[in-house]
């Protein structure tokens, strides 16, 4: 028998045994004091009987009555039901209560109920999605992210979070008033002394209790910061998310504008294959075109089908990937509707150290680093407050209700009454010696705080390296989509005149194909580079902090987005 066996079995009886445990002294109990009449009993005054008057002398025997034992197997009958439904629940437990059996084997849920799954709920992800013949363009896609998405109702959920934690902190400058009470009968038997006496009694006991700190040298102040920081932090948090939905929308979406450029570019490569194809096969039957020629042509145009369906498969990716970004299933519908033209470049007309000094006021992730390093100075005070004393007040006051019966020495006593209680001080409390628990909690606060001081310092580091390099790729994506264009119109140009010249006979089919296929090349690159140029002017944006939308705007959110002074760091109106 291995370990987890045992460990079950030894489980599974003692939680079986403390029902029969419990049983059994009842029993006990039972047959210790036997219930008697009212003759033979005797009780003190009310309100606090005391069964001890009397000479010590031994109790009498007391027969038990014929109506007691008839009752006796009625109760066994139930206590036995009763530990017999304790072992059936107890054996009832589910594989849902044990870890897998090995590591080498998957773990099953086991089915607890007819039909009952463990599908993980979808949460309407897939509801409302949008038309296929509707097409979107970035802003619109912009708004339907910031209302679908996941990750800004989470970041939203957790500023609210952190905003509930300030009435948390500011609760403990006020008192605290609690009510309590307790309620029942009491029963009690003392056969160990003459008369042999039995007192049957009901307690009622309301209690109202007050607690104030007037006094802890800061503490609940440092709380209260602390708190209102954190909610800094959150919100800001909550800007951070949505800037990073924002730029995953704009990335994902010049992506799929970029696979669709590719789609276009390598149908019109495949045409031009085809049509170059059947050139030569007519000159070929014609005998103006060796087999060679012939062959290298075929060549070109299964490269060409090759390029078309990567390109094809490209595009699926990036759909999906932009479908993701929007806080929807990958295999949702999306049309876009291409962007106008390239992206504007007045920004590039500020110089550097401008923009290292916007990010640093606007970027949402610094303000969060930083509300938190505010944070952590605060719960340092905080924790070095908690080592000096605190002064409380505190106040209570009950009354007690009682209504006893007792029989003792044939003689029966009845009385209920009250009594009240009542008591206001002020209480000092302070840890003499506790270990240096308290000390060393406030260095391990000031050591938080001090890391997180470092922590800003670092991302402030990253965030100037970011916008210099964002900034360094808007230049050279600008200058590689001007010359992608003079490369795709000197292709275009040289590729005709090859053409004109193969017709006449001045060119051969190699120079025809080369130039076929650098044609195809510089679209391609003019391609990427249109791409390239959007992604790093959305960068810029981003390391700037710059793709925010401004507080409380009506839909469309994106299409008034303005941060403030990055006018020129938008993106154009696809």
């Amino acid at each position: 028998m291995t370990d987890d066996w045992r460990q079950t079995i030894s489980r599974d009886l003692l939680l079986f045994a403390r029902p029969a445990i419990a049983i059994s002294w009842a029993f006990r109990y039972k047959r210790a004091f036997p219930r008697v009449n009212e003759s033979q009993a005797f009780l003190s005054p009310p309100p606090r009987p005391d069964p001890f008057f009397g000479p010590r002398t031994p109790a009498p025997s007391h027969p038990v009555s014929r109506t007691r034992r008839s009752a006796r197997p009625r109760r066994r009958t139930f206590f036995f039901a009763l530990l017999l439904a304790g072992g059936v629940a107890l054996a009832g437990r589910g594989d849902e209560e044990k870890a897998p059996a090995s590591a080498s084997g998957a773990w099953a849920p086991s089915s607890r109920a007819a039909g009952e799954t463990r599908a993980l709920p979808t949460f309407g992800l897939a509801e409302n999605l949008p038309s296929k013949d509707r097409k979107f363009s970035l802003l619109e896609l912009v708004d339907l992210a910031l209302e679908r998405h996941p990750a800004t109702r989470h970041a939203w959920a957790k500023a609210r979070q952190a905003a509930a934690q300030i009435g948390v902190a500011r609760s403990l400058y006020w008192p605290t008033l609690s009510l309590s009470g307790r309620a029942g009968p009491t029963h009690a038997t003392s056969p160990t002394y003459p008369g042999f006496s039995e007192v049957d009694q009901w307690i009622g006991a309301p209690q109202l209790a007050l607690t104030w700190l007037l006094l802890d040298f800061g503490g609940r102040h440092a709380g209260l910061e602390a708190a209102r920081e954190a909610l800094f932090a959150s919100n800001f948090q909550f800007n951070q998310s949505v800037q990073d939905v924002v730029f995953d929308v704009t990335e994902s979406y010049y992506h799929l504008d970029a696979s669709e450029g590719q789609i276009h570019a390598a149908e019109a490569n495949l045409r031009l294959a085809d049509a170059t194809l059947e050139s030569l096969a007519r000159r070929a039957r014609a005998g103006l075109a060796t087999a060679t020629d012939l062959l290298q042509a075929r060549q070109t145009q299964a490269q060409a089908v090759y390029n078309l369906e990567a390109a094809r498969g490209n595009l699926q990716d990036s759909r999906a990937n932009l479908a993701k970004a929007l806080g929807m299933p990958a295999n949702a519908p999306l049309t876009i509707a291409a962007p106008e033209g390239p992206p504007s470049l007045a920004v590039l007309d500020r110089e550097a150290d401008r923009l290292v000094e916007l990010a640093l006021r606007q970027r949402p992730d610094l303000s969060a680093k930083y509300a938190n390093l505010l944070a952590l100075k605060a719960q340092a005070r905080q924790a070095d407050a908690a080592i000096w004393p605190t002064l409380s007040l505190q106040a209570s006051g009950s009354r007690t209700f009682y209504d006893a019966k007792a029989n003792a020495n044939g003689r029966s006593f009845s009385g209920d009454s009250h009594y009240n209680q009542g008591s206001a001080m002020l209480v000092m409390s302070v840890d003499l010696f506790d270990g240096l628990h308290l000390v060393s909690k406030a260095r391990a606060a000031r050591a938080a705080a001090d890391a997180a001081q470092a922590d800003l310092a670092n991302a402030e580091l990253s965030a100037i390296a970011e916008v210099v390099i964002a900034y360094s790729g808007v230049q050279t994506a600008a200058k590689k989509f001007a010359a992608s264009q003079l490369l795709l119109d000197a292709s275009r140009r040289s590729f005709d005149a090859t053409q004109i010249g193969y017709k006449s006979g001045l060119n051969s089919v190699l120079d025809l194909l080369g130039t076929q296929n650098d044609l195809s090349s510089a679209t391609a690159q003019n391609v990427h580079a249109r791409s390239d140029l959007f992604l790093a002017a959305a960068r810029l944006a981003n390391a700037t902090g710059a793709l925010l939308p401004p507080p409380k705007a009506s839909p469309p959110v994106a299409r008034r987005a303005a941060a403030v002074d990055s006018a020129e760091l938008q993106s154009p109106n696809p």
